[in-house]
């Protein structure tokens, strides 16, 4: 189940993805309204956000991808209208 790889940080309106995921797939949080902050836990293995993945994620402000991530698809983060801060981290 999709919502079981999020945690929660209240102090700082943060959702977490857990380090163990290696694909997001197609639409996997599409219309998560609750998404603000997105983490990824370290060290990541994820390597791939498919299209959708986070498309209509309405509240989502702030993404930063891991450095493991080598595709990201077109249309990630479709209509994230509130997305100001996208970041890619260092390898």
């Amino acid at each position: 189940m999709v919502e079981s790889r999020i945690k929660k940080d209240d102090k700082n309106d943060t959702n977490v993805i857990i380090k163990n995921i290696k694909i997001i797939g197609n639409y996997a949080f599409a219309r998560c309204t609750c998404l603000k902050n997105l983490l990824f836990e370290k060290p990541s293995i994820l390597t791939s956000i498919r299209a959708y993945a986070f498309s209509r994620c309405f509240n989502l402000i702030s993404v930063s991808i891991p450095s493991s991530v080598k595709n990201l698809d077109r249309f990630a983060f479709y209509r994230c209208l509130k997305l100001k801060n996208l970041s890619f981290e260092e390898p």
